[in-house]
């Protein structure tokens, strides 16, 4: 498996490009390895597929939504809380 600093670096390459990239691939799915974009997606499976179809194991890739960081910030914070108490908390 990829050392964690490898995806860490196709993490840092992608929000350091998301100005660019948002224009482009709003809403789709990324696939991102070794500080370059490989494919875009309309769901996040298919990247996934995709990536160990091109023979690349996981944990050598990222596949990330491309949103703006405050809409990816709120998604983030709502399923957070809705594993943290349950669908059906109140």
């Amino acid at each position: 498996m990829a050392e964690v600093t490898d995806m860490q670096k196709d993490v840092d390459w992608y929000y350091a490009n998301l100005d660019s990239l948002l224009p482009l691939y709003n809403g789709k799915y990324l696939a991102i390895a070794d500080g370059r974009l490989l494919g875009d997606f309309d769901e996040c499976i298919d990247g996934v597929r995709a990536m160990e179809g091109a023979g690349r194991k996981r944990g050598t890739y990222i596949v990330h939504k491309c949103i703006p960081l405050e809409q990816e910030r709120r998604e983030w914070y709502y399923r957070s809380n809705r594993v943290r108490f349950g669908e059906n908390a109140k």
